[in-house]
């Protein structure tokens, strides 16, 4: 009865078995059938045209007015600079541009003695003016030369924590040298923190000072823009003077002619760097980086708010060369993405690289090896997100139809 029992239990246990075999063998038929109608782009990612935004003068930034995250359209005002001295030079040079164009005006007619004492009074005003603007570059200049040598002195004290490899002051390096000394015994704690401080200290300085020579340097650049439009004043006043005694001729007409077009070029000139002061968006789009706070001294060689095109998400991956002649511009796509589980996003093939991703290898290293190594080609797909919060970066898997 148990042998019975047994191999009836066998049976069973050899049915189930086979039919899991089966089964297995024909879900792995289905799985090759159903992956032969696709290609799969590897290492693929969101993307999305992302524009650094610097501002077109140098400043000090005296307000940012966005935050990471923040939509934006163009024409907004992502950040401001100081603005107290341009619009001192622009009253100057509207000013100017206004005297310019009285004088034009007048000098057909004849000269009065009030007129005589009015043009006189102008040329000690614009002599004064000028005067003023010389003395305050001298002021800046004297700051910069003591900015510049405490620099240059501090720059020796630096010349102790040269990093061999660069030749260049490190402070990372001369850290380094501390940790090594202390792991040693040579240094006790309060050693190491104090020396370490100062090394902190001296490279914070450094920092600070160069900054401060380089505003030093913009404001002195400043002075001389203003010290020229202090000299076109005085020579403004004093043609006008000298028309007012002497009546004016053709060609003093035409000089004050000339006289009004620099000055209405020098008005648009500090208008336009006051305008540019409010660095605006240049395109609608998402804050994905701010890379200045208050206080910061801004340049235009360096990005100070990075906008995405959040309404042209592209992803961007890589086929295999062997899988390559399978795909096609217009063919639909599958894309997962990790961080929505369980949702799929439909997509198009947008565009297929010229050459290898190898090939596009700007670093001047040369890729290539005596054996053969399979090759990747630069794939691009446009992505439906469906309202989804799909941020560029994000990790996809990519499947092609291509059947």
């Amino acid at each position: 009865m148990d042998k019975k029992k047994k191999s009836k239990a066998d049976k069973v246990i050899l049915t189930i078995v086979l039919l899991i075999v089966l089964g297995a063998a024909g879900f792995g038929g289905y799985w090759f059938v159903d992956n032969s109608k696709y290609v799969a782009a590897d290492n693929a990612k969101v993307s999305a045209d992302i524009l650094n935004v610097s501002p077109k003068v140098a400043g000090k930034v005296a307000e940012v007015k966005v935050i990471q995250g923040a939509k934006v359209k163009k024409g907004d005002v992502l950040l401001t600079l100081e603005s107290d001295q341009i619009q001192i030079q622009l009253n100057q040079a509207e000013a100017a541009l206004e005297a310019a164009k009285g004088q034009l005006a007048k000098a057909a007619g004849g000269a009065r003695a009030q007129e005589v004492a009015g043009a006189q009074a102008m040329v000690d005003q614009a002599q004064a003016a000028l005067s003023g603007a010389k003395t305050g570059k001298t002021n800046l200049q004297n700051s910069l030369n003591d900015a510049q040598k405490k620099y240059n002195d501090l720059v020796s004290q630096l010349d102790n924590f040269k990093n061999p490899s660069t030749g260049n002051p490190d402070a990372a390096y001369a850290i380094g040298q501390l940790d090594a000394a202390k792991a040693k015994g040579a240094l006790s704690d309060a050693q190491y923190t104090a020396k370490a401080e100062a090394i902190n200290q001296l490279f914070s300085a450094k920092s600070q000072l160069e900054a401060q020579i380089s505003q030093l340097k913009g404001q002195i650049s400043a002075a001389d823009s203003q010290i020229s439009a202090s000299k076109a004043n005085v020579d403004a006043a004093n043609s006008k003077l000298s028309l007012t005694n002497a009546g004016a001729s053709d060609k003093d007409i035409a000089i004050l002619e000339q006289q009004v077009k620099v000055s209405q070029a020098n008005y648009d000139l500090v208008k336009l760097n006051l305008d540019n002061t409010q660095v605006k968006a240049p395109m609608d789009g998402t804050v994905v980086q701010v890379n200045v706070l208050v206080g910061d001294n801004a340049a235009p060689s360096v990005g100070a708010v990075s906008i995405a095109d959040m309404s042209k998400l592209l992803v961007s991956g890589e086929v295999a060369e062997k899988d390559i002649s399978k795909v096609k511009e217009g063919q639909t796509v599958k894309l997962t993405l990790d961080a929505f589980k369980g949702i799929s996003f439909e997509g198009k093939v947008k565009q297929i690289g010229a050459t290898t991703s190898s090939a596009l290898n700007t670093s001047g290293i040369n890729l290539s090896t005596s054996s053969k190594t399979s090759q990747v080609i630069p794939v691009k797909f446009d992505i439906d997100a469906q309202g989804k919060d799909v941020k560029p970066g994000m990790s996809v898997t990519a499947k092609i139809a291509v059947k």
